[in-house]
């Protein structure tokens, strides 16, 4: 979990039910957390999270990024251990509402998802300087069997708008000529919009089913 930037794991295995007032007996609930606990935040903790009895709890605390990263690998690594996954299926979907920005913690700044052009969607324009943590993006991936097999956005169409994603970005007039040249420039901006779809077929062969060797 570490790879992932997780600081640990608890794990909380829920061995017997609950009592008629929803408490869990202290010989309930396994984990090696249980020390820094009360009983009662224990079994808070089950009831929140819909455990049943046999049902293992995996809990991670640490900004988003890092929790998402950590439990969907963890996730998926459970899943090939307990032959979970079928090779046979074809599983495919769009990812949506990705953030705008996110904060770098080093640089101390906000810094783009995508790239500085995607536009946040129509109703949180709003609130870019007020909450820029909160605006989602008008950007998508299509994924195959958890493999991200193309992605792209919707262009920011409107200068105004493009200036204060640049500002949000403290990008300034001049390091915006000496990053990014000509596409800077209003009169440069597509007058409608724009959107891409770039596909990754190395990775969309790579989320195929692998095909079973014939006996000869």
């Amino acid at each position: 979990m570490k790879h992932y930037g997780a600081k640990g794991l608890v794990w909380i295995g829920v061995t017997a039910a609950p009592d008629a007032a929803g408490h869990y007996a202290a010989e309930s609930i396994r984990s090696q957390a249980a020390k820094f606990f009360t009983p009662d935040e224990l079994s808070t903790i089950v009831s929140a999270s819909g455990a049943q009895v046999g049902d293992l709890i995996l809990i991670v605390a640490d900004k988003a990024s890092v929790v998402a990263q950590t439990l969907s690998n963890l996730r998926l690594e459970i899943g090939k251990r307990a032959n979970l996954i079928d090779p046979n299926l074809l599983a495919y979907c769009w990812v949506i509402d990705f953030p705008l920005l996110e904060y770098n913690d080093e640089e101390k700044r906000w810094q783009a998802v995508h790239h500085p052009f995607t536009s946040a969607r129509d109703e949180d324009w709003a609130q870019l300087e007020s909450k820029p943590g909160e605006v989602l993006a008008k950007a998508y991936d299509v994924v195959l069997n958890g493999w991200e097999i193309g992605g792209g956005s919707i262009r920011i169409h409107r200068s105004d708008l493009q200036d204060r994603l640049f500002a949000m970005l403290g990008l300034t007039k001049k390091r915006r000529r000496r990053s990014l040249g000509t596409c800077s420039k209003p009169s440069n901006m597509a007058r409608r919009r724009m959107a891409a779809l770039p596909w990754g077929l190395t990775d969309w062969w790579r989320s195929l089913p692998k095909p079973r060797a014939f006996a000869t």
